[in-house]
């Protein structure tokens, strides 16, 4: 394992469940055999909603994509229908599809006008990464991955744990372990004891 291993590491190589290595690792920290070094993590998956927009695509993702095949721009009614939305998510896509700039409401007459091109973002670049991944850790990704984790936990769409933490442990010293014999040798003339 190039001399440290995660706890995760530790469970996959050993078959064990996570609780006994857990429980053998702080076994082995209270005797001074191996170093464990802590660190917070947050770990985000999506949640249900977070899922249905993996698959379909955010609500204003969905509208604009019904916008671009109307020519860059149609009644609202049109496109509400065109990109089939539920009725609860049209004023999510409505209102995340002015806020990125990718259109605007002529209110008064209903239409809605491509403003510009409508990139990827790196929310929906999040959302793909979680789908692919199931899970990943929040501290690992880049700056902008970060800030959008904090845009769709606002939005609710998925879920961080906050209490996960990563051990490492020595591998030095879990090999130096392995090399003692497992039972008290009975030699004759021989007392052996073990604290």
């Amino acid at each position: 394992l190039g001399g440290k291993a995660s706890a995760g590491e530790l469970i996959k190589q050993s078959g064990l469940p996570d609780a006994a290595v857990m429980r053998s690792a702080l076994t082995l920290k209270e005797k001074n055999l191996v170093q464990i070094n802590e660190k917070r993590q947050t770990v985000a998956r999506l949640n249900a909603e977070g899922n249905m927009y993996a698959k379909k695509g955010l609500p204003e993702r969905q509208m604009v994509n019904a916008l671009e095949t109307s020519g860059g721009h149609a009644p609202l009614t049109q496109i509400v229908e065109k990109s089939n939305l539920k009725k609860q998510f049209i004023p999510i896509g409505l209102g995340w599809i002015q806020r990125k700039k990718w259109a605007t409401l002529e209110s008064k007459a209903g239409i809605l006008r491509m403003q510009g091109k409508a990139d990827v973002g790196n929310d929906e670049e999040l959302i793909k990464l979680l789908d692919e991944e199931e899970e990943v850790v929040i501290e690992e990704l880049s700056p902008d991955l970060q800030g959008a984790f904090r845009l769709l936990k606002g939005r609710k769409l998925l879920e961080a744990d906050n209490a996960r933490k990563t051990k490492e442990l020595d591998d030095a010293r879990l090999v130096q372990l392995s090399m003692l014999p497992k039972h008290i040798p009975l030699l004759p003339h021989l007392d052996i004891a073990v604290e």
